[in-house]
């Protein structure tokens, strides 16, 4: 299953490209990898899609954040 990295690199880097483009005055990176799941139910779908709307509001409280 080597095509999966390898769409993952592509994918990543025109998104980059894309991010940095419009974005001058910001340095856009990735997390160093990425994580793969199936999900087997709409239950856990919705987790999932709760996770990702609302994690990026806790980032101005995360411990790494530079800014705190």
């Amino acid at each position: 299953m080597q095509f999966v990295p390898t769409i993952m690199k592509g994918l990543k880097g025109t998104i980059t490209k894309q991010i940095n483009a419009i974005q001058n005055d910001f340095l856009f990176s990735w997390q160093k990898s990425y994580y793969d799941r199936i999900i087997r139910n709409e239950d856990e779908l919705n987790k999932i899609k709760k996770y990702i709307i609302e994690n990026p509001i806790k980032w101005e409280y995360d411990k790494l954040n530079s800014n705190n």
